[in-house]
């Protein structure tokens, strides 16, 4: 696919995932690392810069922009298929999704949403959305800190970065 947008190692280093939205394909590719060359295209509807590998790196799940649907992969030995959308139940119209992050011990999925301001906090099994945590303008990638504790999000539309303590923000 053209545009890669978010490129991610596999957790089992036999592949890349790329999440492509150019003008040719919009949708996941997967790379073999060994040897390197695209050996699946998985064509989707939108997406965004949203794709993060769970932590037990059996799933994958990418963002799809305005549709509110997270598209949630099964993979294995370097293959992936998708399993389900999911469309996010939001109280909201403004809804953008965008890049998202899995913490490493609880699993929690956190994912952007540029168009209300906010992160998302997800159950992992279910994509329930367990919270909301109002943040800069336009958050558009987020990452869990090295201790583990601490969510750094982003925000393109206020030229800032958000520091969350990821442990109040799940209830």
């Amino acid at each position: 696919g053209d545009l890669a947008l978010k490129i991610v190692i596999a957790p089992d280093k036999k592949a890349a995932v790329a999440v492509c939205a150019g003008y040719n394909q919009v949708g996941v590719n997967v790379v073999s690392l060994d040897p390197k060359r695209a050996t699946e295209f998985i064509p989707l509807k939108r997406v965004f810069n949203g794709l993060v590998f769970s932590r037990d790196g059996k799933k994958f799940y990418v963002s799809g922009g305005d549709s509110r649907v997270i598209y949630v992969f099964s993979y294995a030995n370097g293959k992936a298929t998708l399993e389900r959308e999911v469309e996010l139940t939001l109280d909201s119209a403004n809804v953008f999704l965008a890049g998202m992050t899995v913490h490493p011990v609880s699993g929690t999925l956190y994912v952007c949403n540029e168009a209300n301001h906010e992160i998302l906090v997800l159950q992992p099994e279910t994509l329930k959305v367990e919270t909301k945590i109002s943040v800069g303008q336009h958050p558009h990638s987020c990452v869990i800190g090295g201790d583990g504790q601490h969510l750094y999000v982003s925000n393109w539309g206020s030229r800032s970065v958000s520091i969350v303590d990821a442990k109040k923000a799940v209830r």
